[in-house]
């Protein structure tokens, strides 16, 4: 799927349809119109996700995951550790795989006291 729809877009990425249509007021999310009705380009790497069968998550959610702050969370984010995207260059979504990787690759480094 190649276009969704504004509220099809703001479920995907997890956030409120309120900063979709911001986002698209501010021209930030690339649209087109089809049979009259906004639709939004879904940017390749999140049709890669979709494909893999993959999804978002709110830095919260992996801090309770990972059992650490926020802040944690986005350290690990800037420091290329965890995988994910910045919307629009204010909001963070991680991907859940990049996630389970983090930890295989923390339990893995305990077991060989790295």
């Amino acid at each position: 799927m190649t276009h969704l729809r504004p509220d099809q877009m703001a479920d995907l990425l997890r956030v409120s349809k309120r900063t979709i249509y911001r986002a698209l007021k501010e021209e930030r999310i690339e649209q087109a119109l089809v049979r009259g009705r906004t639709v939004i380009k879904v940017p390749i790497e999140l049709q890669s996700m979709q494909h893999r069968g993959d999804r978002l998550l709110k830095p919260n959610e992996v801090a309770e995951i990972l059992q650490c702050s926020r802040t944690s969370v986005y350290r690990w984010f800037n420091e290329d550790e965890l995988s994910g995207l910045m919307l629009w260059g204010e909001t963070l979504r991680l991907y859940e795989s990049g996630v389970e990787a983090f930890i295989e690759i923390r339990e893995y480094n305990k077991e060989i006291n790295v």
